[in-house]
């Protein structure tokens, strides 16, 4: 969170806690309206709390989504080239009859089908076609999460899905904070 939102915190808190309470107004009017003014600091201050505390959590599982979005669509890219290539060198009538009798082909439409389906399992075994499992720990930097054997983090559909699901919560939580950071601290009369 940035410094600014932080301090709206420290100042809606404040606010929320000088709140005056309705047990010691003197009279059955003032008690209502300082019921009425509590309950509105408490739901400005929940709200708001709740929003960057959503941001907070979601953020980070967004970049981290993000950047695996950004790992496959470029070994899809990479992959592609390649076979681009390999596919040159094999004449054009019999490319279809070699395309899958050539390991390299073979293995790099693998690694793009697994890129665009998924992988396959054995049990609880990723079935990740080497060459797309050697680019993604060596040149990316994947490592199996803690507690796991497997490398594999979804399908690039499945991944643009989660990013949807993860902006679908944040956006309205960043909106919360934005109208919020709109208002002026004046109206925080303590």
């Amino acid at each position: 969170m940035t410094p600014e939102v932080e301090a709206r915190r420290i100042a809606l808190n404040a606010w929320f806690q000088t709140a005056p309470d309705p047990e010691e107004q003197s009279t059955p009017k003032a008690r209502e309206q300082a019921y009425v003014e509590r309950a509105e600091r408490t739901n400005r201050w929940r709200v708001f709390e709740n929003a960057v505390a959503l941001v907070r959590k979601r953020t980070p599982i967004r970049a981290f989504l993000a950047d695996t979005e950004k790992d496959l669509l470029a070994a899809r890219q990479k992959f592609v080239t390649q076979i681009d290539q390999l596919e040159e060198a094999i004449p054009a009538e019999s490319r279809d009859r070699l395309r899958y009798e050539r390991a390299e082909l073979r293995e790099l439409h693998a690694a793009v089908r697994a890129i665009d389906c998924g992988v396959e399992y054995v049990g609880s075994l990723e079935m990740i076609p080497s060459v797309l499992h050697d680019y993604l720990v060596n040149d990316c930097g994947w490592r199996p999460p803690r507690g796991e054997s497997g490398i594999w983090r979804g399908s690039i559909a499945s991944i643009q899905a989660r990013i949807e699901e993860q902006d679908e919560r944040l956006v309205p939580a960043q909106k919360v904070i934005d109208s919020e950071m709109a208002r002026s601290l004046d109206a925080l009369t303590v």
